[in-house]
């Protein structure tokens, strides 16, 4: 039998064919690219959310105000592409110490109350992405919070809008710490703010290392405990090192000019609020031993009350690990809860 040969041009034109199928697929996938529908179904689906509106306070003259704020349409892919972290039932930003996703303001306005002009707030930072807007209690002035997550300047930063001029500024130096939420308070002497801020000295965050160290024992030693089910639990010791770096907050008394001051020591604190007459912090922190089955609302907590002035701290309970809690709807644990300061009284707490 005679052997087959292909002549020349054949060999030469499969091998066109094969490098040019595999050519396309390279282009394929080296040219793909997110795309937009039409303009008019951007239209129909990305609708602005109605602006949120905030009365003030009545100044001396007894005006009020309107805050207008404008709210950002859905997250972009930059947006949803950011860096999150799921710990103690948290979700939260690394980069920024701060929310992870949602919407967020985009811009605001002042309108004198009922009928007066409407002003843009001058001053805010390009391409704002502002959260935890509030009015002094005298209502001359706002604060809020502006996340940016450049790499040049990454973080929650504190604005103070001068409503007389409807004009922003930065107060500079502060790294807020916003993982549990809204990080600053009014003083009811509308000249400072308590803020949960990030410690100056807490240095580079803690590696995660791929290859775990040991096993991972949980005991339960002869206690009835329920076993109710969370999502973004602790899982190993390496997880509560993480936790505690970005959960640690510094207590600041924070006035309008910049001038900062600490208040007690850093720790787990998830809300630090001012007494009516400005005198006491109350100070709610979570502290160890943590548990890998409940979220952070079940850990160990620790209520002080601190004096703004002297630093003097009184402890108001130290509270156990909370996993006897019945797994049935509306449990709650034995003992005091839910501490807060009476807005009637100079500085009074109650409780459940």
């Amino acid at each position: 039998m005679m052997p087959r040969f292909r002549s020349l041009e054949t060999l030469a034109g499969g091998f066109i064919m094969l490098f040019s199928v595999l050519s396309a697929r390279v282009l394929a996938q080296t040219n793909l690219n997110y795309r937009r529908p039409p303009k008019a179904i951007v239209d129909l689906v990305d609708i602005l959310p109605t602006p949120f509106v905030e009365v003030s306070p009545a100044d001396a003259s007894g005006k009020k105000e309107l805050l207008i704020e404008f709210v950002s349409g859905f997250p972009t892919i930059a947006d949803l592409a950011q860096p999150e972290l799921r710990l103690g039932g948290l979700r939260f930003n690394p980069k920024t110490n701060g929310p992870s996703r949602g919407r967020h303001l985009t811009s605001l306005d002042l309108k004198a109350h009922p009928e007066g002009a409407e002003t843009t707030v001058s001053g805010l930072p390009v391409n704002a992405k502002i959260r935890f807007a509030s009015w002094a209690p005298d209502g001359r002035s706002i604060m809020f919070v502006n996340t940016s997550d450049l790499s040049r300047d990454p973080g929650l930063s504190l604005w103070i809008v001068d409503v007389s001029t409807a004009r922003a500024r930065r107060v500079l130096g502060i790294a807020l710490n916003g993982i549990f939420g809204a990080p600053c308070e009014w003083l009811s002497d509308s000249q400072s703010l308590l803020c949960k801020t990030v410690p100056k000295d807490r240095g580079a965050a803690p590696g995660r290392s791929e290859v775990p160290s040991g096993p991972v024992i949980q005991e339960n030693l002869g206690r009835v405990t329920p076993g109710p089910t969370y999502e973004d639990l602790l899982k190993s010791p390496e997880d509560e090192r993480i936790f505690d770096y970005y959960a640690t907050s510094q207590v600041e008394l924070i006035r309008l000019d910049g001038a900062a001051t600490p208040v007690g020591k850093p720790g787990v604190i998830v809300n630090a609020s001012p007494s009516p007459d400005a005198q006491y912090a109350l100070i709610d922190e979570r502290h160890h031993p943590y548990s890998y089955l409940l979220p952070l609302e079940f850990f160990p907590e620790h209520v002080s009350v601190i004096n703004l002035k002297t630093g003097a701290v009184r402890e108001v309970v130290d509270k156990p690990l909370e996993d006897t809690i019945p797994n049935i709807h509306d449990a709650v644990p034995p003992g005091p809860r839910d501490y807060r300061w009476r807005s009637d009284s100079p500085a009074t707490l109650f409780w459940v």
